[in-house]
């Protein structure tokens, strides 16, 4: 790593490799470390290098330290087309002013997920790039832009559009081994409960009616995400969606169920090729350096010689920061680096492979009509 920045101009006194040397296939390792000799080669640096590809991964670079963000300079940028790279992306914005982090999202074979973030200086500057683009024309396409909020800065859609009242709620996360009574015990305090039931076989779900529509609501509002159990495993509780209701609302392709689980589950990166040694309790010692952790699980398949886990965070940030810390990693893994992603509902993992299918046929089709006219 010391030879490409030296072969680029500039004075390094040392260079650090954190991740093992074991990489991905396209041979980018995970994160690491440079030191310059002056303060000076370093500013350039962040304004030279930042964003240029090596081995067909765009890197990042970070003064070490730096957690001087505002999260007013925030912002995300949706509808970007998918052959567009993230240095384009950083060459389009940079214009309005100073930018400390650009990363556009991308898909485990490096594709383009289609948005990404944007993290200039100043407010000021990431305004003047909403309100020069959003809504408008740029690389071909017409862009959404506004500043990131985190989780508990949004609103759920579901809760802000008017909706008729409900006493049903749906319960998950429970600890498999939780009776009625328990169940009962964490939802009285609310309000009084009506009914409360198990789901047979159900592996921690519970259906629990209240009495009252405030009191259900109020639950939703103060238990949902809660360690009320036991420490990493949090539970998830919302309103009990009808067969009927989820199959007369669905947006964009992902029934209300899964806007739901999308909701709940936006914080949530996936994990892979972990040691099947690998117990929850040190899942959650390791994670836990980048972000609050809500909820883990394990997840054992016979015949692997590997775990996959999920792990929760209270933010997107924590989220963001796990991915670029341990995917790659040689941290608590198997016989492969971990595989660490932003986590998607099979609903809309299905959805985006069907976009996927589509764009590509799109493609294949306007090719073979260029043959046939030239």
């Amino acid at each position: 790593m010391k030879k490409l920045f030296e072969e680029h101009g500039f004075n390094v006194m040392n260079a650090n490799v954190i991740s093992d040397p074991i990489k991905k296939p396209s041979g980018v390792p995970a994160y690491g470390y440079v030191t310059f000799a002056e303060d000076s080669e370093l500013e350039r640096c962040l304004k030279v290098m930042n964003n240029i590809k090596v081995q067909s991964q765009s890197i990042i670079l970070n003064r070490q330290g730096d957690n001087s963000r505002n999260p007013l300079a925030n912002i995300i940028i949706q509808g970007i087309p998918k052959n567009i790279s993230q240095s384009e992306v950083h060459q389009a914005f940079k214009k309005y002013g100073d930018i400390k982090s650009c990363k556009l999202q991308t898909y485990h074979d490096n594709t383009s997920k289609g948005f990404a973030f944007v993290q200039y200086d100043r407010p000021e500057q990431a305004q003047a790039a909403i309100s020069e683009l959003n809504e408008r024309q740029a690389f071909g396409a017409t862009l959404k832009i506004e500043i990131f909020k985190k989780q508990n800065e949004r609103i759920d859609p579901s809760v802000a559009q008017p909706q008729k009242p409900f006493t049903n709620l749906y319960v998950h996360g429970l600890l498999e081994t939780t009776t009625v009574e328990q169940v009962k015990a964490i939802f009285a305090p609310i309000g009084e409960v009506e009914s409360c039931s198990l789901k047979a076989n159900g592996k921690g779900i519970a259906f629990v009616c209240y009495k009252k529509p405030e009191d259900a609501l109020r639950a939703v509002e103060e238990l949902n995400l809660k360690q009320v159990q036991q420490p990493g495993k949090a539970i998830f509780v919302s309103k009990l969606i009808s067969r009927h209701e989820n199959s007369e609302n669905h947006h964009a392709g992902i029934s209300q169920i899964g806007n739901s689980m999308k909701h709940n589950f936006q914080n949530n990166v996936f994990v892979n090729f972990l040691d099947p040694a690998t117990t929850e309790e040190a899942l959650i010692a390791k994670f836990s350096q980048t972000g609050e952790i809500v909820n883990v699980r394990l997840i054992r398949k016979p015949n692997r010689n590997f775990i996959s886990a999920t792990v929760l965070y209270k933010d997107f940030d924590g989220a963001q920061k796990a991915i670029q810390r341990f995917h790659d990693s040689r941290e608590l893994c198997g016989n492969r680096p971990l595989l660490v992603d932003v986590w998607m509902p099979q609903e809309e993992m299905k959805h985006e492979q069907q976009q996927k299918t589509h764009q590509e046929f799109e493609r294949l089709l306007n090719s073979l009509m260029k043959m046939q006219i030239n």
